[in-house]
């Protein structure tokens, strides 16, 4: 069975704005019931009403399309169901009273924009299976203080994080296969002043750091020079690297007029 939307409203005003989405739904004629499995695109889309949405039985919800809640400004926590194994993009776009999202371990890849502009989001922990961040996909959380990874992640797209001004450090180095760094990835979090890699990163690309006046501290213990292009970083910013590598990254020409610590 696919959610499409409401049916109805509760004229219970205590539960006005508080929906649950059930393990099954009831086909009266061939009296069968049918597993929950899908909220379908749009299903939610621009309902400011909605409070709250419960997951606890939906124990058969794979999906969730779609821009199904895009536009729901009043939604402040939302806790995935356990057997999630894909959002839509845009799924909660503009949810701009959402405060806090929890991930499943089923689910591997965060969507494009799939968190556009959710600018009360402030803690951001992800599932133990993720393994990539699109692009947008975090665009404009202006009040994350806090970005957990796991160890699968592996790569963060073009601009997924971008403007989330109240970010103020980035720990990467659990995610121990992580690997690319997109363009534009951190553009304009203009309070973070730390970020650091695992070993494992190859590329970090073009703009990455650009308008992040207050990073000083890009740890980077790996074997290579991972910049494919320009850091953008702020002249004041140091390169904490391995001592064999102090050379190689004063011989780079995306990294040369940089400093460098020793790890």
């Amino acid at each position: 069975a696919i959610v499409k939307g409401l049916a109805s409203v509760s004229d219970d005003a205590s539960k006005a704005g508080h929906i649950v989405i059930p393990a099954t739904v009831h086909y009266e004629n061939g009296n069968t019931d049918f597993p929950v499995t899908k909220i379908d695109s749009w299903a939610f889309n621009s309902n400011t009403n909605l409070l709250e949405i419960n997951f606890t039985d939906a124990t058969e919800l794979t999906t969730i399309d779609v821009k199904a809640f895009n536009g729901c400004k009043s939604l402040t926590n939302v806790q995935l169901p356990a057997n999630l194994t894909t959002l839509g993009s845009y799924c909660f776009d503009g949810c701009s009273g959402l405060q806090s999202i929890s991930f499943p371990d089923g689910l591997t890849v965060i969507p494009e924009y799939s968190f556009l502009n959710c600018s009360a989001l402030q803690n951001v922990t992800l599932g133990t299976g993720i393994t990539t961040i699109e692009n947008h996909a975090f665009y404009g959380c202006r009040a994350m203080e806090t970005f957990t990874v796991n160890q699968a992640l592996k790569t963060i797209d073009s601009y997924a994080i971008e403007y989330c001004t109240s970010l103020t450090v980035v720990d990467l180095t659990p995610a121990s296969g992580f690997t690319t760094l997109g363009q534009g990835a951190f553009y304009r979090c203009v309070e973070r002043k730390e970020v650091r890699f695992p070993a494992s990163v190859e590329s970090i690309e073009y703009r990455t750091f650009s308008e992040c006046p207050n990073l000083n501290k890009v740890v980077l213990p790996g074997a290579t020079v991972p910049f494919t292009g320009e850091t953008n970083l702020q002249s004041t910013a140091f390169l904490w690297v391995p001592a064999n590598m102090v050379d190689a990254y004063a011989a780079n020409d995306y990294t040369k007029n940089y400093r460098t610590i020793v790890i």
